[in-house]
Parts: C-alpha cells; sequence; structure tokens
C-alpha cells in the first residue's frame, strides 16, 4: 500500500470490500459473489473470502499507521482532544514531524439558556447538550501540551500510556453535562 492509497482508505472511511478493490485491483463482489448469498460456495471459497476480509482489514490498520489527517496539519489550525466523554479545543503552536505542541483555546459557550436540564443524574441530565455551540478563541495564556504520532497512526498526549486523549482535525469542544 502507498500513501496515496492510505489516504483514500483513511478519509473516505472505505469498507473492507472497497479496501480489498482498492488494492487489488479487483472486484470483490465478482471474486466473491457467492459471499453474499449464506451457505452458497464451497469450504475452500468460504475460507478464501475469510482470508481476504482479514487481509482487508490489515490493510486498513497499515493505512491508519502510514496515514491520519493530523499528519497534514500546521501551526495555527485547531485540533481536539478527547477524554473520556469530554473534548477540548486546541491551537498547534508547533510542531515536528513525530510531535505537536498545543495550546489550550478559550472556548465560551454560545447558546447555554437553550441547553435543557432535568433533574437527575448527579445534579441534572441535559437532554440536548448536543446542541452546544462554541466560539473558539487563542489564549496566549492557555495550558500547553504535547501530542506524539503512535506507531498505529493516532496522535495521542505524551507520556500516558492508558488513559491517553486522542486527537483529531478541528474545534470540536464539548462538555458532558451527564456524567
Amino acid at each position: 500500500m502507498n500513501i496515496e492509497q492510505a489516504k483514500l482508505v483513511v478519509t473516505q472511511k472505505l469498507n473492507s470490500f472497497d479496501i480489498y478493490d482498492l488494492i487489488t485491483g479487483s472486484d470483490f463482489h465478482k471474486d466473491f459473489p457467492e459471499a453474499f448469498h449464506d451457505g452458497e460456495g464451497s469450504a475452500e471459497r468460504r475460507k478464501a473470502f475469510h482470508e481476504a476480509m482479514t487481509w482487508s482489514r490489515e490493510q486498513e490498520f497499515l493505512a491508519n499507521s502510514l496515514y491520519n489527517p493530523i499528519d497534514d496539519l500546521q501551526v495555527g489550525d485547531g485540533i481536539t482532544l478527547s477524554g473520556y466523554s469530554d473534548r477540548s479545543a486546541y491551537t498547534i503552536i508547533k510542531r515536528t514531524k513525530k510531535t505537536i505542541t498545543l495550546q489550550r483555546d478559550n472556548a465560551k459557550l454560545l447558546n447555554m439558556d437553550d441547553l435543557k436540564f432535568h433533574i437527575g443524574g448527579f445534579s441534572a441530565h441535559c437532554s440536548n447538550q448536543g446542541a452546544q455551540e462554541y466560539d473558539y478563541t487563542q489564549d496566549a495564556d492557555g495550558y500547553c501540551t504535547q501530542i506524539r504520532r503512535r506507531q498505529t497512526g493516532a496522535w495521542k498526549t505524551t507520556g500516558q500510556t492508558s488513559g491517553a486523549m486522542r486527537a483529531s482535525v478541528g474545534r470540536h469542544e464539548f462538555y458532558d453535562y451527564n456524567f
């Protein structure tokens, strides 16, 4: 698999059938027509189908290790760190090939009055928390942290093995009122 194929797999979120077609130059549906009809096909064909699907999943893992959309971000771009159910917006302030330094943004909730809270949970339950809207500004005094590209292709906070915060492209602040 080359980097362009990896970008296609990752950015287009290709399924196993499409990955098979892309990498082999073949047509999965023609190669394994009986796969879509239960009970048809010989044991050898079912085994070949299973091996093709396993190979496709391995190719998807390889694609993710070769390319992550965060690889293309530059200083000044927005990024989000997800920790459990909360998400925090940051700005890239420095980067190398394998590390990115982030600074916490100011994220102002614009529609607090539109959120609906009900009795329940620890203190209340928000029935429409997915409707949160934020305005982002860079904070020169914001908390700084660093993320590193892992062998799996994921960008995660440095110095943590479990519970590391996962990074994603863009600013997507979210506070889980129901946790």
